[in-house]
């Protein structure tokens, strides 16, 4: 893929296979998403986008729990248990439980000796054999339905051909009023946008508003949030970040990060992998900033990087247009900073000077040539 009319033309071509619902195509990823009913197989999908002109590879297909969640109620489980003695116990019974189909979140209290699971196929009493094959006792203590998690999407994309305040304001205005649309940020520095919305709200209507307001898009991911927990005054405010760690050794690393990111204000979900030494951190934008988090980290000496989604030569075409802003800032104040003394000197000097002054005249001469020559000159 070469355009954006390569990537529609695939778009196009894949909706209309029967069976099909949706399918997103991101050229800056080189990606391609497909919802599709089981009747849909992937030698048809790729057999497609071949016969387009186009080589495609299957990476993976997972089966959409969005609508099944929406549909009917979980259970949230009440498990005590004997026998943890440390943090790698109830490590050990996290890892494990949350691996079961139907749980959707676990949390276990080593202090009260007890875990609270929400979960939906999965019987309550499946869960205490599964706590007790690892070696603990475990007693049920209730199960009750809650209604499903509301589901909500979080999409981002990359927007090109903004160039100032006013393209920032159109496209805010443009996505805000699609119903179902709950949140946008738009950045004029990275060229990407963040779109909070309900999953009824297709991804497809975000790239035709923003295409009919004038600029070109393409989609970066479509991540799923779970909103039910949160107030919904703050559900605006909810934001992801992804942190690659370096320095993980074992275990007792990943429960000394989560504890201490934990303990920070407006910190909501901390999920820490091992093996790929990612930490995946939900947050209230209104009270912690990305920075403070890292500052933790990096107190408990671990070194930290925002993991970011963007292909090697758009983060490199990012710092050049970061660095040449920075550039030209530096200019201007510089400019400033020796053309506003030339002003001076030549509307207020000749008014209380001497005649035949010549040192205010050499002066202006100096500054005049260091702006004309040197700075006009970069």
């Amino acid at each position: 893929m070469t355009c954006s009319a390569c990537s529609n033309t695939i778009t196009k071509e894949i909706e209309k296979i029967s069976g099909v619902k949706s399918a997103h195509v991101s050229l800056l990823t080189e990606e391609a998403v497909i919802h599709h009913d089981e009747t849909v197989t992937v030698s048809q999908l790729k057999n497609a986008i071949d016969d387009l002109g186009f080589e495609p590879s299957f990476i993976s297909s997972i089966i959409d729990e969005a609508k099944e969640s929406s549909e009917r109620n979980y259970l949230r489980t009440r498990i005590h248990i004997e026998g943890m003695t440390c943090a790698n116990c109830s490590n050990t019974i996290v890892n494990s439980i949350k691996q079961l189909e139907g749980v959707r979140k676990i949390d276990v209290s080593l202090l009260a000796g007890e875990a609270t699971i929400l979960h939906g196929k999965i019987s309550p009493n499946k869960l205490v054999d599964e706590i007790e094959d690892l070696g603990f006792e475990a007693k049920l203590m209730s199960s009750e339905q809650i209604p499903a998690p509301a589901i909500k999407l979080k999409t981002e994309l990359t927007i090109e051909g903004m160039t100032c305040s006013a393209c920032v304001n159109s496209i805010t205005n443009v996505l805000k009023s699609i119903q179902g649309v709950e949140f946008v940020n738009v950045s004029l520095m990275t060229e990407m946008a963040t779109v909070i919305h309900d999953d009824s709200v297709k991804v497809d209507l975000l790239l035709e508003s923003i295409a009919d307001a004038g600029f070109d898009a393409s989609i970066i991911q479509v991540t799923e949030m779970n909103v039910s927990r949160y107030h919904p005054d703050i559900v605006n405010d909810i934001l992801t970040c992804c942190l690659h760690v370096y320095g993980i050794k074992d275990e007792e690393d990943v429960t000394k990060i989560k504890n201490a990111v934990l303990e920070l204000d407006g910190i909501l979900d901390c999920d820490i992998s091992s093996l790929s030494a990612e930490v995946k951190i939900e947050y209230n934008s209104n009270v912690i900033g990305v920075r403070a988090i890292l500052k933790v980290l990096t107190d408990l000496g671990f070194d930290a990087i925002i993991s970011n989604k963007l292909d090697t030569t758009s983060q490199i075409d990012l710092l050049a247009k970061i660095k040449e802003v920075k550039y030209w800032r530096s200019i201007f104040l510089k400019l400033l900073l020796f053309g506003i003394p030339i002003i001076l000197a030549a509307r207020i000097t000749p008014v209380i000077r001497q005649p035949n002054h010549w040192g205010a005249n050499f002066l202006e001469l100096i500054d005049g040539v260091y702006v004309d020559y040197w700075y006009n000159g970069h």
